[in-house]
């Protein structure tokens, strides 16, 4: 099977966040993470065929039974692990399930450490909740263009006695970098160690350009009872409006308590997000590479751009995700006045401030579009620049 990422899909007036909400009148949006491909066909074929039954009522666990089986198939083509099925536990959305776990797994008051720059909700579900972030920042080294952890920093949050639970982006989002096994072996010891559990939100994992993503459960054997991988089908198939997602927990204590929680809140999954999962994680493994190799593409458009035309914008390196992090420090303005700038002339990328960008100025593109829609951007980008910045 073959997949035509080629094929242009206008998106404008379709009611999408990225195209009609976030930054409504500008011409280039690429900010929202989410796609500008049709979703795999398999994914509709499933649907229309269950549209033909023509009744809507209270569907069984024979769904959910299948969705998981798909699950636990596609964790062991694709990333080498097995995934028991009484693991996989369904959800309605990952940030539901993580306002859901942190209150399951915290109390009021208590630290939740996090890795900056990193996905803003991270930082905003933390605080609804009314636990405290605790800010264990990545080290950016602005000479190689690279992030890593600071792991003296991480022990030190870590032992604090309030500190109940680190939420890792494993690959990194915005920062576009998968860990690797010893940074993930090293943040097992710190957390094990000070009985910190350790939140992995994978939803990026197919995005690994060299397929050196690194499940947290795959560790090791220990690192299974003390951590809860997150996953969806959003990033990697194009479906993040059906808010279908699932946790692995193999820990039965941790797993009893997040599905009596679960339970009490009386929110399902939809059944059209869970065909959605159990099509996509059984029959679409093609779409995933066809997606990669697209989008390979777009990223070295990117990084020859910027390096070639644009050298005042630096390309952070990365190998993961289709999410460009970009240093605009020499425009000589903060995240917030560079934000504002581009929207007024046209461009919207994701503002560094809100990843928690607190050093520098950056910005964040998804690059997960139509090649002539990312080839006009940064064409207009460099106008502006050339037009407004230079002179």
């Amino acid at each position: 099977m073959k997949h035509d990422f080629t094929k242009y899909i206008n998106r404008k007036d379709s009611d999408s966040y990225k195209w009609d909400s976030e930054y409504p009148n500008v011409t280039y949006p690429l900010g929202c993470a989410d796609s500008d491909f049709e979703s795999p066909k398999e994914i509709f074929d499933a649907m229309n065929k269950r549209l033909e039954n023509h009744v809507f009522g209270y569907n069984g666990y024979r769904v959910i039974a299948g969705a998981q089986a798909a699950i636990k198939g596609y964790y062991k083509r694709r990333h080498e692990m097995d995934v028991e099925l009484e693991h996989i536990v369904t959800t309605t959305g990952l940030m539901f399930a993580l306002n859901l776990m942190i209150r399951t797994y915290s109390n009021e008051g208590d630290l939740v450490i996090i890795q900056t720059p990193v996905y803003h909700n991270f930082k905003k579900t933390v605080e609804q909740v009314g636990r405290s972030v605790s800010d264990n920042k990545l080290v950016y080294n602005r000479e190689n263009g690279t992030y890593s952890v600071d792991f003296d920093d991480l022990e030190a949050r870590a032992s604090e006695p309030r500190a109940k639970i680190l939420l890792i982006c494993n690959p990194m989002n915005p920062v576009g970098r998968t860990f690797t096994k010893d940074e993930l072996l090293r943040i097992h010891e710190i957390c094990t160690k000070h009985d910190v559990i350790v939140l992995s939100d994978e939803v990026h994992c197919d995005l690994a350009y060299e397929d050196n993503h690194i499940c947290y459960h795959s560790i090791c054997e220990e690192a299974k009872n003390n951590a809860i991988v997150m996953n969806a089908s959003g990033k990697s198939f194009n479906t993040s409006s059906l808010y279908g997602s699932m946790l692995i927990i193999p820990n039965r204590k941790l797993r009893t308590e997040f599905e009596l929680a679960l339970a009490a809140t009386h929110i399902d999954v939809n059944e059209f997000a869970i065909i959605a999962n159990t099509v996509s994680y059984s029959q679409c493994d093609y779409y995933i590479d066809g997606l990669k190799e697209y989008l390979l593409l777009n990223k070295a458009y990117i990084e020859d751009f910027f390096a070639q035309q644009l050298p005042s914008v630096r390309v952070i390196k990365q190998n993961a995700t289709y999410l460009a992090w970009l240093d605009f420090a020499d425009w000589g303005m903060t995240n917030n006045e560079l934000h504002a700038f581009l929207i007024s002339n046209g461009i919207g990328l994701g503002n560094g401030a809100v990843f928690g960008a607190s050093e520098g100025t950056f910005m964040r593109l998804n690059y997960a579009c139509h090649s002539k829609t990312l080839s006009a951007a940064l064409a207009h980008l460099k106008q502006v620049y050339t037009d407004k910045i230079a002179n």
